[in-house]
């Protein structure tokens, strides 16, 4: 994928190169999430509903996770960054079944975020209840859920 976006594919050598651009009406794939993700704060959704105050690099993390690549092949996941600047994601899944869709839409950035987990240092709202969103290192947080149980 080049930097605006346009995807060249080709098997081998011996196989034509296919050229998909993309249309800017309805978006873009991310594939520079440092740049492409700007507000300094999205709303995210996940898939079951659940909405949550997430900082541009929490969300940046979360699409880099969606764009790592399995030993072979396409990434497991995709983003999508609409015209409205609003994002589409899916970290993937298993090819039978659906992958889990997270939305987040530009937000104002709250006056404090919160106090830091004592182990990944990210706020506290950060973080799915139902389904636990791993940082980009594959590390899993688990150590906010006990203190929202207080």
């Amino acid at each position: 994928m080049t930097d605006d976006g346009v995807i060249r594919y080709r098997q081998t050598r011996n196989h034509s190169t296919l050229t998909l651009t993309p249309d800017r009406t309805s978006g873009i794939l991310i594939n520079r999430p440092s740049e492409q993700v700007t507000a300094p704060a999205y709303l995210m959704t996940g898939p079951n509903g659940t909405a949550q105050l997430w900082r541009a690099q929490a969300v940046q993390d979360a699409i880099t996770r969606c764009l790592r690549k399995p030993p072979c092949g396409w990434p497991a996941g995709w983003a999508h960054l609409r015209p409205d600047a609003s994002i589409e994601m899916a970290p993937g899944g298993f090819p039978w079944t659906t992958p889990d869709i997270y939305t987040a839409v530009p937000a104002n950035e709250p006056d404090q975020w919160g106090a830091p987990c004592g182990e990944c240092k990210s706020p506290i709202p950060e973080g799915d209840l139902s389904r636990l969103w791993p940082h980009a290192d594959g590390y899993a947080c688990i150590c906010w859920a006990d203190s929202t149980q207080a």
